[in-house]
């Protein structure tokens, strides 16, 4: 709730309910974090990164391997993917 409190302090999107939710079926409690991240998509005025069929995200979340994560020439290869 605090950082749904500190985004929305930020004013550079429009305002979203901080609210805490079932993640599914599942016992777990999420803010649904997705709605932050369409907030700040909406705003986004760079041609090149509307551009963009869908976003990357950082290397952790598309490789999901910590061999890759600490071995350095694998990152130095992989940052192509952001050119």
């Amino acid at each position: 709730m605090i950082l749904a409190e500190m985004h929305n302090d930020l004013a550079i999107t429009d305002y979203v309910e901080p609210k805490i939710t079932n993640f599914h079926d599942r016992p777990y409690k999420v803010p649904q974090s997705e709605r932050f991240y369409h907030a700040l998509v909406s705003k986004i005025q760079s041609p090149r990164l509307k551009s963009m069929e869908r976003p990357i995200g950082s290397l952790n979340q598309f490789t999901d391997s910590t061999d890759i994560s600490c071995w350095n020439r694998a990152q130095e290869s992989i940052s192509s993917v952001y050119e």
